[in-house]
């Protein structure tokens, strides 16, 4: 039997069917691995309430449930308000480093909830002792510099309680780099860079924005991609991104997902919520948008120029 893998993933209440997904897909490309699940939360950051804990862990195995103490995160804290300011929704995302604390055996692997595992886990995922990561990339492909922290492996080498301790207490920002980000990217990309550390290939983190538009599914396997990242807008929302209009064909693929691994009862029930939420989306950004406002003030604008345009053409003499 293989080591033992545990997974970490950030979550809250309107997450929850993307880690479902993503948990299943993880177990469903990888059945020889032994596999458990880890959830950290956070009553007032990451809240998780406990009737969807027992939904989550009755549809997960293995699966346990950690409530961060952040009693340990005054200078992250710090960094997060004076260098990054990290914007409150992703205030969560530092809970990710409690990852960082697990000293056992075997592998430790951080996934992000909105990502669906397409391939197997090979070897060299695992391999060495080294924090792995995929880099950044452009649109186009070209590499950033810095890592997209979807997905990492951390080594033992850099896990425990001394590697735990050395992240909560690092205050040397001079690498600070504004593009990585606000959140834990931006403190690990100053901790851990390609240069430093072992870069993972492409393929376990590929983003939506980074496949055609069409034939999604073959480009994937091209590749022998492990993960598709569905960074930005989450596919259980309408995307309101002018980013993503392109990828509807991934957005189908998140769709065939979905009704593969959840049940008919809960297919049901996801789809009740991505209306809500989708509705109160929309609401919220046209209540903050309003183009039928500002449709309407440029139609009135361009009927008074066309009338005093109309006026002066009157009043001008005829040779």
């Amino acid at each position: 039997m293989s080591e033992p893998i545990r997974v970490y993933s950030v979550l809250s209440d309107p997450f929850r069917y993307g880690f479902m997904v993503m948990a299943r897909t993880v177990l469903a490309q990888n059945p020889e691995r032994d596999i458990s699940f880890r959830i950290l939360w956070h009553r007032e950051y990451s809240p998780l309430s406990a009737e969807h804990q027992a939904w989550l862990a009755a549809g997960v195995p293995r699966l346990e449930f950690v409530e961060v103490d952040l009693s340990t995160y005054d200078g992250i804290f710090r960094l997060r308000d004076r260098l990054f300011k990290t914007p409150r929704r992703l205030f969560a995302a530092f809970l990710i480093l409690e990852a960082f604390r697990d000293d056992g055996p075997g592998q430790v692997l951080c996934l992000d909830s909105d990502m669906i595992c397409v391939g197997p886990f090979d070897e060299d995922l695992f391999e060495g002792d080294d924090f792995k990561a995929v880099e950044a990339r452009k649109p186009k492909g070209e590499p950033l510099g810095y890592y997209n922290t979807g997905v990492m492996r951390i080594g033992r080498a850099h896990r425990g309680a001394e590697a735990y301790a050395r992240i909560m207490s690092f205050d040397d920002v001079s690498k600070y780099q504004k593009k990585t980000g606000a959140a834990d990217q931006a403190l690990l990309a100053m901790m851990y860079r390609p240069t430093n550390s072992t870069a993972l290939p492409w393929r376990y983190n590929v983003t939506r924005r980074h496949v055609p538009r069409k034939e999604v599914v073959e480009h994937l396997r091209g590749m022998s991609a492990v993960f598709l990242h569905y960074v930005g807008a989450k596919p259980w929302h309408v995307s309101i991104d002018h980013r993503d209009l392109g990828h509807s064909d991934a957005e189908r693929l998140w769709d065939r997902t979905v009704r593969q691994y959840l049940t008919a009862e809960e297919h049901v029930a996801y789809l009740e919520e991505w209306r809500d939420i989708s509705r109160e989306h929309v609401r919220s950004y046209l209540k903050a948008n309003p183009p039928i406002k500002a449709l309407t003030l440029f139609r009135k604008a361009r009927k008074r120029l066309v009338k005093i345009l109309r006026r002066k053409s009157r009043k001008k003499p005829a040779d």
